[in-house]
């Protein structure tokens, strides 16, 4: 990419950001998480009229992976969503800054209030209640509606993935861009920055409309 481009994508997202009194933060690592979001989408412009917030399908399988820009941490996910029983199954692969890496089996079964979290690594696992609310993967119904666009190209069919992208304001100086297609409400991407942890990405891919293996949230033997 050349560096008159650069300059010309990260002009762009200050313009967008200004539009929507959003705060660029200062330095190198604001002005890459700007660059980063803006590549990552591939604007192409906004087509026809505004949507509303759409929810997820009852069922999705997929990956995930989570970072920051400082790459104080990283993680990557296998999911199962299933939002008719509401439970939730995640084998996450985490690291840290020192290269430190974890593995952990997390089932949340909110119908019960349990959670489990099986550890691979010594086959240990911890039974705990779960208090928080089934929350379904969706646009929240206070996102800002910022453009549509298509991620790849629109020459031809196929070619791309027609996307809508919202923002979402957390709290003080605190936002999020998410992302989601047109068709289906799938979730492909969210960019967040606070005040404590800078900028925080999260993009999904290898998204099915299944559940594949319901067995998978089945907490294992050592969770007996």
């Amino acid at each position: 990419m050349s560096l008159l481009l650069l300059c010309d994508l990260l002009r762009a997202f200050q313009q967008l950001a200004k539009g929507f009194e959003i705060p660029i933060p200062r330095g190198d690592s604001g002005k890459m998480a700007a660059v980063l979001f803006i590549c990552s989408l591939f604007f192409l412009g906004a087509l026809g009229s505004a949507p509303k917030p759409c929810t997820s399908p009852d069922l999705l399988e997929g990956q995930r992976y989570i970072g920051d820009l400082k790459r104080t941490f990283g993680e990557e996910e296998t999911f199962s969503y299933d939002a008719v029983q509401k439970r939730i199954y995640l084998y996450r692969s985490m690291w840290d800054a020192s290269g430190k890496k974890l593995a952990v089996m997390d089932i949340m079964l909110f119908q019960q209030s349990i959670r489990y979290q099986f550890y691979p690594q010594n086959k240990t696992c911890v039974k705990s209640a779960l208090r928080t609310p089934f929350q379904r993967i969706a646009v929240p119904s206070n996102a800002t509606f910022l453009s549509q666009i298509y991620l790849g190209g629109s020459s031809e069919p196929r070619e791309g993935v027609l996307t809508n992208v919202w923002m979402l304001t957390t709290g003080d100086s605190e936002y999020c861009f998410l992302s989601f297609t047109e068709s289906n409400c799938l979730p492909l991407s969210e960019v967040c920055f606070s005040k404590d942890k800078s900028w925080v990405f999260a993009t999904s891919f290898n998204l099915t409309k299944t559940i594949q293996d319901p067995s998978v949230f089945n907490p294992p033997s050592e969770c007996a």
